[in-house]
């Protein structure tokens, strides 16, 4: 009787399951990378988004800050119905209009005779964030009838991000005092 004598030193490559549980392992291990991969960029594109709505809605607060405190006492007409406050200018006497619409906050100058928008495109406005019908701002008047105090109160959400989850969105307020 022959026997047949296999010589293990010469089998190579790898068997049909070896090379199956293999491709099993690395497809798993591939679909757990890409899930955190996916959601890094997600958390990635939220921040920045986080930051366009803190940068655009910061810059909006300061500028209407800045208006109001050099703007000239008694100057400070308040239209909380319409969103609207104008002031003159205490330093060159133009007059400056500050105003929320649907496209956003925009101050008119009557020295530019244009019109700038203070948002950016990239966020929307809400002027009326609490929504009983409060538009921007909300003026107090002194004894003689005067604007000697200013609240103003608007949010920002991103136009970008997809997802409703995935929208950065925040409130601004800010409480100014007139100088006199």
């Amino acid at each position: 009787m022959r026997t047949k004598i296999i010589n293990k030193k010469n089998k190579c490559g790898f068997t049909l399951i070896e090379i199956v549980v293999f491709t099993g392992i690395m497809a798993i291990l591939m679909i757990g990378m890409v899930g955190v991969m996916l959601n890094s960029i997600r958390a990635r594109n939220r921040s920045r988004l986080g930051d366009v709505v803190e940068f655009n809605g910061t810059w909006a607060l300061e500028q209407i800050k800045w208006n109001l405190l050099n703007s000239t006492y008694g100057t400070v007409i308040c239209d909380p119905a319409n969103g609207k406050i104008s002031m003159e200018n205490g330093k060159n006497y133009l007059t400056t209009e500050i105003s929320c619409t649907g496209a956003g906050i925009a101050s008119a100058s009557s020295e530019l005779g244009t019109t700038v928008q203070i948002i950016g495109e990239e966020v929307a406005v809400n002027c009326d964030p609490t929504g009983a019908g409060v538009n921007l701002i909300s003026c107090q008047n002194d004894t003689t009838g005067n604007v000697n105090m200013v609240d103003i109160h608007f949010k920002l959400t991103s136009r970008d991000g997809g997802k409703p989850e995935d929208k950065a969105t925040n409130e601004f307020r800010s409480r100014v005092y007139l100088r006199q």
